[in-house]
């Protein structure tokens, strides 16, 4: 993150999570409830607000172990 021009500026956060060990056939990763999975009203930062979110799974294809899945989220 980059806090040079703060406070005028914004950050975007991301978090990725995927298997090592296992591919699509034995493992799937989802968020149950997509979106609705972060409760963002939990979160309480003093000087900082979200102003956006989203929540993402998919499918990577690595030539050495095959496809694997993953899911993920992403904070504006």
């Amino acid at each position: 993150m980059d806090f040079s021009r703060f406070p005028l500026d914004t950050q975007n956060c991301s978090l990725e999570l995927e298997s090592y060990a296992y591919n699509e056939n034995d493992l799937m990763l989802y968020w149950k409830n997509g979106n609705d999975s972060l409760r963002t009203d939990e979160i309480v930062l003093s000087q900082f607000f979200i102003e956006h979110f989203h929540a993402s799974s998919g499918l990577a294809f690595y030539s050495s172990t095959g496809v694997k899945n993953g899911m993920g989220f992403h904070i504006h």
